[in-house]
């Protein structure tokens, strides 16, 4: 990732965007989407599953149980990607499964703001 701070974004998008993009920041598993999608910029939805799975067990994909992974795929299909779609950072395709970053300022204004979050780190 890029060393972004909150301003190279752009102009401000004012608190109501920024409290959005705060809430989107406050879930791990949609910190590790944005993560990804950072760096791939567009990834299916079973391969996001297989990294975010793979990072929560802090282990090789190989070693993590396939059930698992497939409630991870369910949280990501059910609840975050459609939160992170609904606030217009990603696109989500259903027929191809594929999840898509938008070059969008409010996409930036989160990938600035996780840029400054610790790995690792969980809201108190």
């Amino acid at each position: 990732m890029t060393n972004r701070t909150p301003t190279d974004a752009g102009p401000s998008l004012g608190p109501e965007s920024l409290s959005r993009a705060l809430s989107l920041l406050a879930n791990a598993r949609r910190r590790q989407v944005l993560s990804y999608l950072a760096c791939h910029r567009s990834l299916s939805l079973p391969t996001l599953a297989d990294e975010v799975a793979e990072g929560e067990a802090d282990v090789p994909l190989r070693e993590v149980d396939a059930e698992t992974v497939r409630d991870v795929y369910l949280s990501l299909y059910h609840t975050h990607v459609p939160k992170l779609e609904d606030a217009g950072v990603v696109a989500y395709d259903q027929e191809r499964d594929w999840v898509t970053r938008r070059d969008t300022r409010r996409c930036e204004l989160v990938l600035s703001l996780l840029d400054s979050v610790p790995a690792g780190a969980e809201p108190a």
